[in-house]
């Protein structure tokens, strides 16, 4: 209800809102507001979110720097939305047609033990434990997310539509405008083909460095790994009943950017690429 939302947001400016801002990483702090599926199903509007938000006074340096960011958080979302608006095909293709044609496959093997946390890599499996769970609800923030997206299409190397269309039947704020451009995105194929660079995240770094250091959310979704130090959680031992990596990251890193770099130079030269 309206009245649930509103009591979320509240309870965000009173609890959570001096660690937002240092904690949004860290999936296991469970910081964010809780309001998104509020705002997909508009029980809550993201004007009201951000009115209130605007409205409230910090009382220090930590406050204010939270306030800035759910505010950024806000509008992020909501041009996404005005994306799809101009570019609906946006929902089930990339914008240039080189990007859906070439340089995927599809491994069923592979695809199932991303879906059901049976890579290898712990923060992955973490996040593929999750969402099934829970619909991603609170602890599957925008990090996590996109490291898990990131892993099936740059390093599995199977098309981004297959997880954008695996996250919409389990999250439970799943809206097309943010994910599936976030797909997209994390993928390499939307339409700023001019980068000279491709975030690929390394699941073994980021989680220790980035996103997990204290290892309690992988602890939490893989307890298989609950006796290993925090530091372990990225690249773990051999361990009983854990799988080993289902990939080499260099290696598939490597071809994905060549893949994308061979792709996007057809785009800028106009070598028989056109858009949908």
């Amino acid at each position: 209800s309206i009245h649930d939302a509103r009591r979320l947001l509240q309870d965000f400016l009173t609890d959570k809102v001096d660690r937002y801002y240092w904690q949004l990483s860290y999936p296991g702090a469970e910081v964010t507001t809780g309001l998104s599926p509020h705002i997909k199903f508009g029980v809550i509007s993201v004007r009201e979110c951000y009115q209130t938000t605007k409205a409230f006074q910090p009382e220090n340096f930590k406050q204010k720097r939270s306030q800035t960011q759910l505010i950024a958080r806000l509008r992020w979302g909501s041009g996404f939305a005005q994306r799809f608006r101009y570019l609906p095909q946006l929902e089930l293709r990339s914008l240039y047609t080189v990007f859906d044609e070439e340089g995927w496959f599809f491994d069923e093997d592979l695809y199932e033990a991303w879906k059901q946390g049976q890579t290898g890599f712990p923060i992955v499996d973490a996040a593929a434990r999750c969402l099934m769970e829970t619909g991603g609800w609170q602890q599957l923030n925008f990090r996590v997310r996109a490291i898990y997206s990131s892993f099936l299409s740059n390093l599995v190397g199977i098309d981004w539509r297959f997880g954008a269309l695996h996250f919409m039947r389990h999250l439970i704020d799943g809206d097309c405008p943010i994910d599936h451009y976030q797909w997209a995105m994390q993928s390499g194929v939307t339409h700023c083909i001019d980068k000279t660079w491709t975030r690929i995240y390394n699941p073994g770094q980021v989680a220790v460095d980035r996103c997990d250091p204290e290892g309690a959310f992988i602890k939490h979704w893989v307890p298989e790994l609950a006796h290993l130090a925090p530091m372990q959680l990225g690249s773990p031992p051999p361990v009983k009943g854990y799988p080993a990596p289902i990939l080499d990251y260099r290696e598939a890193r490597q071809r994905r950017v060549e893949q994308l770099e061979t792709q996007r130079g057809r785009v800028l030269n106009r070598e028989n690429v056109v858009p949908y």
